[in-house]
């Protein structure tokens, strides 16, 4: 109770210094006048975007959304964990990685597990892989060096292939493939000749880092965390340091969805060092522009999204020099280029959106509250992700649907939002879920319009 008073005294105050009625910041924030009064009475907490709408409104230069930030449960988010299962995840948060032990990985009432398991059972659950890629040493005699090679060229492919598996299948089908494939890489990179060590190391480091992202999306933020320390471990001994520092990245990701604004910039603090590639920089200015947008700082927020402007244009490659004209025989001879779409997978970061500054910058707005602002930047970056990029399509949709329900624009709202649930049930994100429940509690304001009430059942079977 006194932590909820603290916020609610504090966002009082100022309404007050501002000369507003409770009922006019009503209006404004489109809540019920009688759920503002419970909040400055300190009887109820107050939500982080709540908190924040707040804080744009009265110019609290983030003071508000900071008080929220400590509320205890103010903006818990669920997690397998929470769910009742913690006993069989409990280790999962508090265990550093081991690099020399197998895991294993599963489902057990809609809630995502990992854990250590003999070695002969989870080498076993990845023979399937060994056997389709070729691998086993019956199908394909070989040498050592000639199989460690082809063992890398398989799965880097397979890689690729579940990149794009992950932006369209629930993690439910995609995890169990995922820590079977990164436990045989492991294997096969700790027997590997020195020559091709390396190179599985860090292969095997990418399916971790790959495996986290799919266990927060499966709903387990330990989980994610786990798996990428244990990237970032597994880069570290194959000397692959950009991946050490795009793991900070991935941190960053798992406390924004938190929404701990402050441990999203921590996260990020050192991939944003000049050390580090233009690109990886890059990425990490705009976690931070999202970590300073949750804590209300539009300041700080604009200058993160102006450096990743900035470094947008330096990451990006020159252009090729034409080629010059060969003769049909030695173009017979010239090498043919990487698959790719293997070359794309193994890019760092979004694969699937054009222009990821202006995604970020309409995420920020409306974590501004600036609305209306987000949804004219939002509206031309979601048109033009890919049609196959279906997570992202009902992520980044959730996101611009929000920005018109919090404009009480109830007719555009509900129509984005009918078109993407398909895509958000196909996914099975626990992320998107995030943004869908906050969709439902807008929408339900205005539960006596009719397309409301017709949009509800199939939103709330969504959630």
């Amino acid at each position: 109770m006194g932590e909820f008073s603290r916020f609610g005294a504090e966002l009082r105050a100022r309404r007050v210094a501002a000369g507003l009625s409770l009922g006019t910041l009503a209006a404004y924030l489109r809540y019920s006048k009688g759920y503002l009064s419970k909040i400055e009475t300190g009887r109820m907490p107050a939500r982080p975007e709540l908190a924040r709408r707040c804080d744009a409104y009265l110019k609290a230069d983030g003071a508000l959304a900071a008080l929220a930030e400590d509320q205890p449960s103010a903006h818990q988010t669920p997690d397998a964990e929470r769910a009742g299962h913690a006993s069989r995840a409990a280790d999962v948060g508090n265990a550093r990685p081991d690099l020399h032990q197998p895991w294993t990985a599963g489902f057990d009432s809609d809630a995502y597990w990992f854990a250590a398991v003999p070695r002969r059972e989870v080498l076993a659950a990845g023979a399937g892989a060994l056997i389709a890629v070729g691998l086993d040493a019956g199908l394909a005699p070989r040498s050592a060096a000639a199989r460690d090679e082809h063992a890398t060229r398989a799965f880097e492919t397979l890689f690729g292939q579940m990149r794009t598996l992950g932006q369209t299948a629930s993690p439910a089908l995609v995890l169990p493939t995922l820590v079977a494939q990164t436990e045989t890489l492991r294997s096969l990179a700790a027997r590997a000749s020195a020559g091709t060590r390396n190179r599985l190391l860090r292969l095997t480091s990418r399916y971790a880092e790959f495996t986290g992202w799919m266990a927060q999306e499966a709903g387990s933020d330990s989980g994610a965390l786990w798996w990428t320390d244990l990237a970032a471990r597994l880069a570290d001994a194959a000397g692959d340091t950009t991946l050490v520092a795009y793991t900070g990245i991935r941190r960053a990701l798992v406390a924004m969805y938190q929404g701990d604004g402050a441990a999203t910039v921590a996260a990020v603090h050192d991939a944003e060092h000049p050390r580090w590639s233009p690109a990886i920089r890059e990425q990490a200015a705009r976690r931070a522009a999202q970590g300073y947008a949750l804590q209300g700082d539009h300041a700080a927020c604009l200058r993160a999204l102006d450096r990743a402007r900035e470094l947008g244009v330096s990451a990006m490659p020159a252009p090729a020099p034409a080629p010059a004209p060969k003769s049909a025989a030695s173009q017979a001879s010239v090498t043919q280029p990487p698959n790719g779409a293997v070359h794309k997978a193994f890019t760092l970061g979004p694969t699937t959106m054009s222009d990821p500054l202006a995604i970020t910058t309409g995420w920020c707005l409306f974590d501004l509250a600036r609305w209306e602002q987000a949804a004219d930047v939002l509206t031309p970056a979601v048109a033009a992700l890919s049609p196959d990029a279906a997570r992202n399509r009902a992520r980044y949709g959730a996101r611009l649907a929000l920005a018109h329900a919090a404009l009480g624009d109830v007719p555009q709202a509900t129509a984005i939002t009918s078109a993407l649930l398909d895509q958000a049930d196909a996914a099975d994100s626990a992320t998107i879920r995030t943004d869908l429940r906050r969709l439902s509690r807008t929408l339900n304001r205005h539960s006596a319009d009719p397309a409301v009430r017709a949009l509800s059942p199939r939103l709330t079977a969504s959630l």
